[in-house]
Order: C-alpha cells, then sequence, then structure tokens
C-alpha cells in the first residue's frame, strides 16, 4: 500500500470514528446542555460526517460504484442538513429568518452555478 493510500484510510478511519463519538459525546450531553439547538445541529452534522467515511472506507478511494455515490450523496445531505439547522441556531437570534433564506440562496445558486 503506498503512502496516499495509507494516508487516506488512516485519516478516513479517524474521521469516521471521532465523529462518531461525537455524537454519542452529544447524547450524554444532552440533558444538560444549554443550547440544544446547536448540540443537535452539531450531532446530526457529525452524524453525516460518520456516515460519509464509512463509504470511503468500505469503497477506498478508486473503487467507487453507483452505490457509494448514494451512500455518499445521502451522507452529505445529512451534513448539510446539520449546517443549515446550525446556522438557523446560532443566527436565529440575531437575524431575521430572511437573512438566513438568503443565504441558502446564494449557495445553492453557488453551487448551481460552478
Amino acid at each position: 500500500m503506498n503512502v496516499h493510500d495509507w494516508l487516506f484510510q488512516q485519516t478516513s478511519q479517524a474521521l469516521g470514528f471521532l465523529s462518531l463519538l461525537g455524537v454519542v459525546a452529544s447524547v450524554i450531553r444532552w440533558e444538560t446542555a444549554v443550547r440544544r439547538d446547536i448540540l443537535l445541529a452539531f450531532a446530526i452534522y457529525l452524524c453525516g460526517s460518520s456516515m460519509r467515511e464509512v463509504v470511503v472506507y468500505i469503497y477506498g478511494n478508486d473503487q467507487w460504484t453507483e452505490l457509494a455515490y448514494l451512500l455518499s450523496g445521502i451522507a452529505r445531505v445529512v451534513q448539510l442538513t446539520g449546517v443549515i439547522l446550525f446556522l438557523r441556531a446560532a443566527l436565529s437570534e440575531h437575524c431575521r429568518p430572511w437573512v438566513l433564506w438568503c443565504l441558502l440562496g446564494v449557495v445553492a445558486l453557488f453551487t448551481l452555478v460552478v
């Protein structure tokens, strides 16, 4: 195994495992959390990260099938959900709802164009 493949697999494993530990820590911390909305958003994001890294670990960096792309896409949608919930929670006290929708619109437009 060359250095690139080894590093790819090792970082994937570490990120997946640490993300899963973050989800477990969120569950443990839930009862005493001050801002549950932010904790939930971060836990959802970490769950998506862990799911994505499981796909990377199973399929490696060059053996991706259609199923791998589908599972990776689902994991990315879970991550995007966590990010959107986090932005909503973090900005809700300081910004009006239309600001968040405009931000999401700009991101969607940027994604479609690029």
